[in-house]
């Protein structure tokens, strides 16, 4: 089980040529009801490909508004109507919203569960890439969580809402990231990635700070690999997936950055490609 602190903190999220060094850390100790975790965090997806990480992660990320008592506190995606903890609230997205996994290591899957918690059975998983899960409109807060209602492969559950985002327009933010100078280059593919992927990252980051391999590399000319950078600490942009090409190194012992392709994340929605 990996518990990862997703709270927010203001910064501009753009490229910087400075990103801060942040720790790697393997959270192997056991967590709360909402897992909670207060380290910033990097996950280069080092597990196996069968692996169900809990991809649950403490802190409400998504903006939400007032507790909305109206709204039931029973649910029916069991086989039987069961008492849901946390309280309600008025939250994004709505229903009918379709939203996409982020954050997610490449080999881990998110879990979608019959009640909002990470203790409650999973009903269904959604790939690291996931893109099809459609709101209900029905989000709870747990003491340290926010969890959406989603519909993933026709069965209804709960999953947490710091791994579901909106996914707005794609860039290539290559001339951004150099910024005039040169191509970086790394012995591997994950290490390129992740040097990449540091320089979106806020200059000063807090505990909820993101960064994940969310694709296998695949190596070639070019070659390939998926970063995502979540918790960028805007009320607005959730993060970016970062798809990095690369070609190998003049002496065959690595590779140069070639282009990165940015897709943007929101956390209340998308108009014209834009967060909203």
């Amino acid at each position: 089980m990996v518990c990862l602190s997703a709270s927010q903190h203001r910064a501009t999220p753009t490229a910087r040529l400075g990103g801060a060094i942040l720790a790697v850390v393997l959270l192997a100790g056991s967590c709360g009801d909402d897992g909670a975790v207060t380290t910033t965090t990097t996950i280069t997806g080092t597990g196996t490909a069968s692996s169900t990480t809990e991809a649950d992660s403490p802190e409400p990320a998504a903006p939400s508004s007032a507790t909305a008592p109206e709204t039931s506190s029973t649910s029916t995606s069991g086989s039987a109507s069961t008492t849901l903890p946390g309280e309600p609230i008025f939250s994004y997205p709505s229903e009918g919203d379709t939203v996409a996994a982020m954050g997610v290591a490449y080999d881990d899957v998110l879990n979608v569960r019959v009640t909002p918690g990470v203790d409650a059975d999973v009903v269904a998983t959604m790939v690291a890439t996931g893109d099809g899960a459609v709101a209900t409109g029905r989000a709870r807060k747990l003491t340290k969580s926010i969890w959406y209602e989603v519909m993933v492969d026709d069965r209804t559950g709960w999953a947490n809402s710091s791994y579901l985002g909106f996914m707005a327009s794609t860039d290539d933010a290559t001339a951004e990231f150099l910024d005039g100078g040169q191509p970086p280059e790394a012995e591997t593919m994950e290490a390129l990635g992740e040097l990449v992927a540091r320089r979106f990252a806020p200059d000063d980051p807090e505990p909820g700070l993101r960064i994940v391999q969310s694709g296998a590399a695949t190596l070639g000319d070019p070659a390939e690999i998926g970063f995502d950078v979540i918790g960028v600490g805007d009320d607005s942009v959730a993060g970016f997936r970062l798809q990095i090409f690369a070609t190998p190194a003049g002496d065959g012992r690595g590779f140069v950055l070639r282009s990165i392709e940015r897709t943007t994340f929101c956390w209340r929605g998308v108009a014209d490609g834009l967060c909203v």
